[in-house]
Formats: structure tokens, C-alpha cells, sequence
């Protein structure tokens, strides 16, 4: 029996600081990879990291922008393309793209907002945040052809809006109470494509298709949306559809 299972790993750096220039309106400029951030951080150019991590974050309630460039790994094991640790809350990340790491955005953290991310190609996790209050949104981001899941969140009042999932092993997962998934899409992931284990949860308007053919195979176990743990039946209504469960939804009453 297949079932969607969350990627989640604790991690241990030791961090080397990297002295930030004067604090100006702009922030930190991004030069080169593994740099620690203590301030808001703008990235200048793409960054070839080759056995290291992209950009770390050093300190609270900072704003890390990619400004669109791309941050490109060689999928070494334990390298990570954003990567915020437990001692820091708050940290938004955004504008980006991060592919070919171990994990593309890795947060241990509370009030992690995620917007306007492509995270591709990475071994485990495209965006994956343990934390309360966690937030992933975007018009134009995506988590596609990631071994793991493409967009996962373990903690409580997760918020996943107008994003997509894609060609993953799973597609949109949450762990957590008062979950809220909003405008999303899952498509064409191994597995499930929106699940949430926790309650209640709000799903609406979101999209599941074609999920659950691992190796183009069926086994009537991968349903595009489906809700687990729940105390009070989950709300919304939802798009489901030819995913491989024939039932589409859990409870049927999402769709």
C-alpha cells in the first residue's frame, strides 16, 4: 500500500558568520555560495554550487530575495539551496529558483514564508518547512521533478496558496492543525497529490490530477485530495480528478 509520507530531516551546521556590509536599504548582496546572512540579503547573479549550500540564514525576521536568479546545486547529500535553522523565525525567502540540492528550501523554523519559489530537481524536499505558522505561496512558483515531496509542511496553521506540484514523488503535504490550502494544484505526482493529516483543515478551490501512477502503474491507492486525523470533517470544494483512487477524494465531500 502506498502512502504519502512528509520529508523531514533534522539537520546540524555550524555556521561561519559572514560580516555584513553596512546596513543599507538594499540589504546584504548574495555573492558567493554558503554565505550566512544576518540582515535582508538580495542575490547578484547565479550561483554554481558545487558540494555546498546555496545561502544560509543567520538571524530573525529577515527577508532573503533571489531577485529571479538561479541557485544551482550538484544534489550532494546534506547541501541545501535555502536553509534556515532552528534558532531563527520569521524569514521570508522568495523570488527564487533552486534546483539540484538535497533539499531546494529547507526551514527548522516558525513564520516561514515561501513566495514565488521554483524548487526542481532536488534529491528529497522542493520546500520543506518544520514549523508553526508556516506560509508557501506564489502566482508563478512551483515544486516539480523532486524526488521527495514538493511542497511539505510539518507544524500548525500551514498556509499553501496559489502554488503547484508537480511530477514529484508526492505532491502537497501538511502535517498539522488548522491547515488552510487554497488555488493549488497537484499534478502528475507518484503518490498522493494534497494530503493533510490534522484537524480542521480548509481546502478550496485547489486542483488534483492525474496523481498516483508511480511507474505508470495502478494500484486504486493515490487519491488526488485526501484528509486524515480529523476531529471536525474538513471544508471546501475542489477539482479532482484521474488520479488513481477512482474515488478522487477523502472525505468525498471535498470535491
Amino acid at each position: 500500500m502506498k502512502l504519502w509520507s512528509g520529508v523531514v530531516a533534522m539537520v546540524a551546521v555550524v555556521l561561519v558568520a559572514v560580516a555584513p556590509e553596512a546596513n543599507s536599504a538594499a540589504g546584504t548582496p548574495i555573492t558567493s555560495c554558503g554565505q550566512v546572512v544576518t540582515t535582508n540579503a538580495f542575490l547578484t547573479g547565479d550561483l554554481l554550487c558545487s558540494g555546498s549550500h546555496g545561502v544560509v540564514a543567520g538571524a530573525s525576521g529577515i527577508t532573503i530575495d533571489l531577485k529571479e536568479f538561479i541557485v544551482l546545486g550538484d544534489n550532494t547529500n546534506g547541501k541545501y539551496g535555502i536553509l534556515v535553522t532552528g534558532a531563527f523565525d520569521k524569514v521570508t525567502i522568495k523570488n527564487a529558483t533552486v534546483r539540484h540540492f538535497d533539499y531546494g528550501v529547507y526551514a527548522l523554523a516558525d513564520k516561514i514564508v515561501v513566495s514565488n519559489v521554483v524548487a526542481t530537481g532536488n534529491t528529497n524536499c522542493g520546500i520543506c518547512i518544520v514549523g508553526a505558522d508556516a506560509t508557501v505561496k506564489s502566482s508563478t512558483g512551483s515544486a516539480t521533478f523532486n524526488s521527495g515531496t514538493g511542497i511539505s509542511i510539518n507544524g500548525d496553521r500551514a498556509y499553501v496558496q496559489s502554488s503547484m506540484a508537480a511530477a514529484n514523488s508526492g505532491g502537497i503535504g501538511v502535517v498539522g492543525e488548522q491547515a488552510k490550502i487554497q488555488s493549488s494544484i497537484a499534478s502528475g505526482n507518484d503518490y498522493g497529490g494534497i494530503e493533510v493529516n490534522g484537524t480542521p483543515a480548509a481546502l478550496k478551490g485547489n486542483r488534483a490530477e492525474g496523481n498516483g501512477f508511480e511507474g505508470g502503474a495502478s494500484d486504486f491507492n493515490g487519491t488526488g485530495i485526501r484528509v486524515t486525523g480529523y476531529t471536525t470533517l474538513p471544508t471546501g470544494k475542489n477539482i479532482a480528478r484521474g488520479n488513481d483512487n477512482p474515488n478522487e477524494c477523502d472525505p468525498t465531500l471535498l470535491c
